[in-house]
């Protein structure tokens, strides 16, 4: 039996046997997650730290928006960026 993701949760899924079908891209790795997985890593972001990866993330994709999601691997990876980045900034004053 096949559920949408938006049916199941990853973990009903599992253990009642069904497969949740995929339902989004993110749009940074063009991988195929499941559409809630694509926001979860935005939401559960401080608001400083996401306000700063938003940042890094725009300056590679100019018209990427928060609404658009993107995955855990991207977001951590921008999210790095940021840190990196503000660093740097400290650094040079």
């Amino acid at each position: 039996m096949y559920m949408t993701a938006k049916a199941a949760t990853f973990e009903q899924a599992e253990e009642q046997s069904w497969i949740p079908l995929p339902e989004g891209i993110c749009p940074l790795c063009s991988q195929v997650f499941a559409l809630e997985l694509l926001h979860k890593p935005i939401a559960s972001e401080n608001t400083k730290s996401r306000d700063r990866t938003v940042q890094v993330i725009q300056v590679y994709h100019p018209h990427w928006l928060e609404e658009h999601g993107a995955c855990t691997r991207c977001w951590e990876s921008y999210r790095e960026a940021g840190w990196t980045r503000g660093l740097i900034k400290i650094n040079r004053r």
